[in-house]
């Protein structure tokens, strides 16, 4: 696959994992009456899907992208919004009423989207012009911590 490919498939992958955060978001601000199952389905997305995957991108798109001066600083900037999202997240799972969690909920949908439009405007976008980086062989180191998060050693 070319550079355009790959990068074209991992910005579709953010488009739908913000999707989903968004609508597990609203589906929390239309359960008021029920709303702990909604926090709880939102809360393990978050826990299963969007940190290991932030954990996984610092180990492999993070980490090729720190090598270009020009994002260096947005690559730590980056890394610092996981550590937001994962405390977010510790906020939703602790979230001691509806109006709380929805709070939470709102405000973990919003930095994300920020946050995967800037990885796909900025950084992906930078690694498919460069001449040095095979985004397929980055996408490749993706999916293998990805596997090694999903499925631990015994």
């Amino acid at each position: 696959m070319t550079n355009e490919q790959v990068a074209n498939a991992m910005r579709a992958h953010h488009a739908s994992m913000v999707e989903e955060v968004r609508q597990r978001t609203e589906e929390l601000w239309r359960t008021a009456t029920d709303w702990g199952h909604a926090r709880h389905a939102l809360a393990r997305y978050l826990q299963d899907e969007i940190l290991p995957h932030a954990r996984a991108e610092e180990g492999t798109v993070y980490a090729r992208g720190q090598q270009i001066p020009a994002l260096a600083g947005l690559v730590r900037s980056m890394r610092y919004e996981h550590e937001v999202i994962g405390h977010l997240t510790h906020r939703l799972e602790q979230a001691f009423d509806w109006h709380a969690a929805a709070d939470v909920a709102s405000r973990v949908a919003e930095l994300f989207a920020v946050h995967a439009g800037k990885e796909d405007r900025f950084i992906i976008a930078e690694l498919e012009a460069s001449p040095d980086a095979n985004l397929e062989d980055i996408l490749g180191g993706l999916r293998e911590e990805l596997a090694g998060e999903t499925h631990p050693p015994a």
